[in-house]
């Protein structure tokens, strides 16, 4: 809890401006405490680039925002199974290879081929690259993920 500053005193960073005339219309508009001026006021650059004077009394410090986690991501590959590994692996590269043969062999093509996969054909399994009926549909949600995203396409209206 911000605790009330008192008379004279520089309210300085980020503030909120509160307890104006409603006229004003400046109560809850954000802006930056840059200095105390002698008469006890503390000048305020609002975000509309304004330079205005407040009394501290209708000043209050702005909650800073959490501070954001770092956007790396870090993951230890060795507490991951080499089975796994390799099924990921097995399915990124097929997941690749079906986007490129899409532009050569057609996507319905390659539709068919991925949906015959998923209903068990081994035939098709073996040609996708993958090696199970459950990396086949990995390998499906994986596909349509990447239409999802990258295009904008519903892969149920592809």
């Amino acid at each position: 809890q911000p605790t009330e500053p008192t008379k004279g005193t520089a309210v300085l960073g980020d503030v909120v401006l509160t307890g104006l005339p409603e006229d004003r219309r400046l109560n809850g508009v954000k802006g930056v405490g840059l200095k105390l001026i002698s008469d006890g006021r503390t000048v305020v650059r609002l975000e509309d680039g304004r330079e205005l004077a407040f009394p501290a009394e209708n000043l209050v410090p702005a909650a800073k925002p959490a501070k954001a986690a770092s956007t790396k991501c870090h993951f230890d590959l060795s507490v991951v199974p080499q089975s796994q590994l390799e099924r990921l692996a097995r399915i990124h590269a097929a997941a690749i290879e079906f986007h490129e043969l899409s532009e050569s062999s057609g996507e319905a093509n390659m539709r068919w081929m991925l949906d015959s996969a998923v209903t068990g054909d081994e035939e098709f399994i073996t040609m996708l690259g993958i090696k199970t009926q459950q990396e086949a549909k990995s390998l499906l949600e994986r596909v349509d993920a990447d239409l999802q995203l990258l295009m904008g396409v519903d892969p149920d209206l592809a």
